[in-house]
């Protein structure tokens, strides 16, 4: 029988069998695609997903029409934005809070053979919405010091 959580109060509904819970899986995780970004170069895409016992959605590379899915960001924390450097697409930038926070931090992310990961950004502050400055490999975005609700854009040579 399927246990309810603690923390509600069950009456007058009946015991709900776990053949009945192991039938009904299948329509109750949802694991969509989410465009993120087109490679400027190449005819590759990123895409955001959810892989199948996972928890929250990570990056991935398509590097062609129905070719399988190449993960890139492997955290406890999910990933939903990112973008190639416009020039060649040899990296990506992507942003990626810690626990929950909602502090926004901005990562690099090399898409040579070692796949290395650096924090662009001040941990100390909230970053956000980045954008490349037209044909160039330098980056805008916003930060939010703790104290301060402004939001003052920042550019970053990536």
């Amino acid at each position: 029988m399927l246990a309810p959580n603690a923390n509600l109060v069950v009456q007058g509904i009946p015991p709900i069998p776990q053949s009945l819970v192991e039938r009904v899986k299948a329509y109750t995780d949802f694991r969509g695609h989410t465009f993120v970004d087109w490679h400027p170069r190449q005819r590759q895409m990123l895409v955001a997903h959810r892989k199948q016992g996972d928890n929250v959605p990570q990056l991935h590379l398509v590097k062609s029409p129905l070719a399988p899915l190449e993960q890139l960001t492997h955290d406890a924390e999910p990933v939903w934005e990112a973008s190639f450097e416009p020039l060649e697409g040899r990296y990506l930038v992507f942003e990626r809070a810690s626990g929950g926070n909602e502090a926004g931090q901005l990562y690099r992310l090399d898409l040579g053979g070692t796949k290395t990961t650096t924090l662009l950004t001040d941990p100390d502050q909230r970053h956000s919405a980045v954008a490349w400055l037209r044909k160039r490999n330098v980056f805008k975005n916003f930060r939010h010091r703790a104290n301060n609700a402004t939001a003052r854009p920042a550019n970053h040579p990536a």
